[in-house]
């Protein structure tokens, strides 16, 4: 059991040998999308441990900028941007490997549309890329949350 959040974040972002072993079958670097939440940071180092040779960059608002201290120290790349904005998705790196974690949890009163975001806005990051995506489908399974894979951005 943790006993700090220091502990807590270690075991959240420790690698499991399957995650390890599947990065290993994909080329290319990592580009999180929304990093700045809940879920974001851990995931965000918990990839750079599982592939430290690989560039992973979380892209995040961050209204804590704490998290982004925190990530850049673990050796992730941050970069702030508004994922609504067509200027600022332009200005992503050109990255093989997208996971797509944005979605916004309040502030949605009068616009229920925008309380999860969807992936169609950021097709153009890149024609290569591999697009990971949760899936807001499916309930919750005791393994974790679905992921699946879209191939080129074609969502």
């Amino acid at each position: 059991m943790p006993r700090s959040d220091d502990e807590l974040e270690e075991l959240l972002s420790r690698p499991p040998a399957s995650l390890v072993s599947l990065l290993s079958t994909l080329s290319g670097d990592f580009l999180i999308l929304g990093a700045g939440g809940k879920m974001g940071p851990s995931l965000a180092r918990m990839m750079k441990r599982a592939a430290p040779e690989r560039r992973v960059t979380a892209v995040s608002r961050w209204t804590d900028e704490r998290a982004a201290v925190m990530l850049r120290a673990a050796g992730v790349e941050t970069m702030s941007a508004d994922l609504l904005d067509p200027r600022a998705l332009a200005a992503l790196p050109d990255t093989e490997n997208v996971i797509y974690m944005a979605g916004q949890k309040f502030g949605t009163t009068g616009n229920p549309a925008m309380t999860v975001s969807t992936p169609g806005h950021v097709s153009h990051v890149s024609g290569s890329t591999r697009l990971l995506l949760r899936d807001m489908t499916h309930p919750r399974r005791s393994s974790g949350s679905t992921m699946r894979t879209t191939s080129g951005m074609a969502c």
